[in-house]
């Protein structure tokens, strides 16, 4: 499988990986992953996506980006911003919404609530309309806080799932639309560099992006 390089230079690379395929190996699917099908030995995942999320992945080309990259991350300076098909229409356009997340091991999926519990881990999700049709509205969203399947279980805490979501979604209107898996594309990574960090000075405002989700396909089954 080709895989598309959206940009490369002599310490990242970032990859457009497509729906269907793990960002690496692990214990369950081992065989058919990003890292593999781009087979190169010095790459490092910074992001990673769940399996049926296509999208952006940042991998670091060296011990020392990958240093770096994972301190810009955990400082913020990575704003990853994702689109995805909801179902439903917002009534609040633009919004930052906070929720708290429980994670289930076991099931392999989370659990979200509004009300506050100290034994679970805030969320914080940003999200505004780009665009509306009766029953659907195509959405970008932006992460404050990254946890697992966050967009997914807080859209549907909201009342607007993803279209095609199997965990979290309608499975009346995932049929309706004949979606199996769910409308959702990390679309762009933005580089936000303090003066201090030499090393990807470079980057700074950067923006690297792919093309979102249409809502023109799901239409004619409205």
């Amino acid at each position: 499988m080709s895989i598309s390089i959206r940009y490369e230079d002599d310490h990242i690379l970032i990859a457009d990986k497509p729906a269907g395929m793990l960002t690496h190996a692990s214990a369950k699917l081992a065989e058919k992953n990003l890292l593999k099908e781009l087979n190169r030995l010095d790459l490092k995942p910074v992001n990673r996506l769940d399996f049926h999320t296509a999208g952006l992945v940042l991998f670091g080309k060296n011990a020392q980006a990958v240093f770096y990259l994972n301190q810009l991350q955990r400082s913020g300076g990575i704003q990853k911003k994702y689109q995805a098909i909801a179902l439903g229409l917002f009534p609040e356009k633009k919004a930052e919404k906070t929720a708290y997340l429980l994670k289930d091991d076991a099931q392999g999926r989370v659990w979200v609530t509004d009300e506050p519990n100290p034994d679970l881990k805030p969320i914080i999700t940003r999200y505004r309309v780009i665009d509306e049709y009766p029953g659907l509205s195509l959405i970008e969203i932006e992460l404050v806080t990254g946890r697992t399947h966050q967009i997914r279980a807080h859209m549907a805490l909201l009342g607007h799932p993803i279209l095609g979501d199997p965990f979290y979604g309608n499975p009346l209107k995932n049929r309706q639309y004949g979606v199996k898996t769910q409308v959702l594309i990390a679309s762009s990574l933005t580089f936000i560099v303090p003066r201090t960090d030499h090393f990807f000075h470079y980057l700074d405002t950067k923006t690297f992006s792919r093309l979102g989700p249409s809502l023109t396909q799901y239409k004619k089954n409205g």
